[in-house]
């Protein structure tokens, strides 16, 4: 994140990115401010991949249980909302398909 920064502060057209970060090693908070100040610096020129690890003795060694990062992440990282629903045949309702409607629009 340091050279990140660094390197946002001293170009102007260079995209800037991470490889995947184990966003559940860090307090979420601080972690969105880091990102959100270095996406602002970089006038958007930021992509961030992030995960979840899997290898318990990582987050051993950083305090986090690793039995929890799935809870972790679900309060950590916004699911869209279009993402997060059901489809309306699982509702009870019809499919129409055609992407009008109300639900479009959201």
């Amino acid at each position: 994140m340091v050279a990140l920064t660094f390197a946002a502060s001293h170009t102007s057209r260079v995209q800037l990115g991470t490889s995947t970060l184990n966003g559940l090693w860090q307090p979420p908070i601080m972690l969105a401010r880091s990102l959100t100040t270095l996406d602002l610096l970089s006038q958007g020129r930021l992509t961030v991949g992030l995960g979840l690890g899997w290898m318990p003795d990582e987050y051993t060694a950083v305090s986090v249980p690793s039995r929890l990062r799935r809870v972790r992440v679900l309060g950590t990282v916004p699911i869209p909302p279009a993402i997060s629903r059901r489809p309306r045949e699982e509702e009870g309702q019809e499919a129409s398909g055609t992407g009008e409607g109300p639900e479009a629009a959201e």
